[in-house]
């Protein structure tokens, strides 16, 4: 059972998850795995009907975790989730990666009565090569999940094999992503009434972290002010102090110029380079917020 504490946050004993439902989606397996150690009885899935729905479920406390896909290793990040982070007072637990075995399933028995494929654009994207040599004359229709109704015989759905036993699907085709290696990062969330970890409360929390398991990552939010060479000055503070950065995300901030950055940093020094880090980061930035510590 995952007892680990954040700040104030506990993964109490009694678990609720929402999830990017229904069952069988890779939010759901990415779910069941995170807490595969644990006893199924102490652990409710929730199943929501958009990554939205996800974040608005934990942050209102009506779910006190959520589990959200992050980033592809083909189609990059996922948009629905990166932006939500801006908006959404969440923090961030832990991560966890699986691996994304796509099919096309259906009612149908053949792949040649196929007309319509029904999936997330995440999933389109990452078999869109796959798709335009076997079923060019398909229409492709972007859902807000992968597992989807099949209403009609001439449909499809992306999604994997474990949702054909589920739903009692055809399998037309397996291992249907572009690139074999297709690996998806997720995110685990839950409510955060501090409205992201400021300096004064994230030091001493990656100070423990560190001191437990040796090393911390920590998942910074920046907003940029609109000034030439301004990331360069960004990663100059992390590569100063010899810190291995993991992950970098761009997302606008609705003025055309100003940016947030999303940026995975690995901490495995004394807990006074992130304070010099934060104090640093805090004079070129117009606000600096961390997301978690995994």
């Amino acid at each position: 059972m995952l007892n680990r504490e954040i700040g104030k946050h506990t993964l109490i004993h009694k678990q609720s998850v929402a999830f990017l439902g229904p069952a069988g989606t890779y939010s759901y397996i990415a779910a069941q795995e995170m807490f595969s150690s644990s006893d199924t009885h102490q652990v409710e899935y929730i199943a929501m009907p958009s990554i939205f729905e996800v974040f608005e479920k934990v942050k209102k406390g009506e779910a006190n975790l959520g589990v959200v896909p992050v980033e592809n290793s083909i189609e990059g990040a996922v948009k629905d989730s990166m932006n939500l982070f801006l908006t959404e007072s969440v923090i961030v637990l832990r991560q966890q990666v699986i691996e994304i075995d796509h099919c096309l399933l259906s009612t149908a028995n053949s792949i040649e009565d196929i007309k319509i494929v029904k999936a997330h654009p995440q999933a389109l994207g990452q078999c869109k090569i796959w798709l335009s040599k076997n079923l060019p004359e398909a229409g492709l229709v972007s859902t807000p999940s992968n597992v989807s109704p099949v209403s009609q015989p001439n449909e499809a759905i992306i999604a994997s094999k474990q949702v054909a036993t589920l739903y009692n699907l055809n399998v037309l085709a397996e291992s249907i992503s572009d690139i074999k290696e297709n690996k998806t990062l997720f995110y685990l969330i839950t409510q955060n009434s501090n409205q992201l970890f400021k300096k004064e409360t994230i030091v001493s929390d990656v100070d423990q972290y560190i001191q437990k398991q040796g090393s911390a990552t920590v998942l910074f939010l920046l907003e940029a002010v609109d000034k030439v060479g301004i990331l360069r000055d960004i990663l100059t503070v992390f590569a100063d102090q010899s810190l291995s950065m993991s992950r970098i995300h761009s997302l606008p901030t609705g003025e055309l110029g100003r940016y947030y950055f999303i940026l995975d940093v690995k901490i495995d020094k004394n807990v006074e380079v992130l304070a010099k880090i934060y104090s640093d980061l805090e004079k070129m930035c117009s606000s600096v917020f961390v997301l978690g510590t995994i």
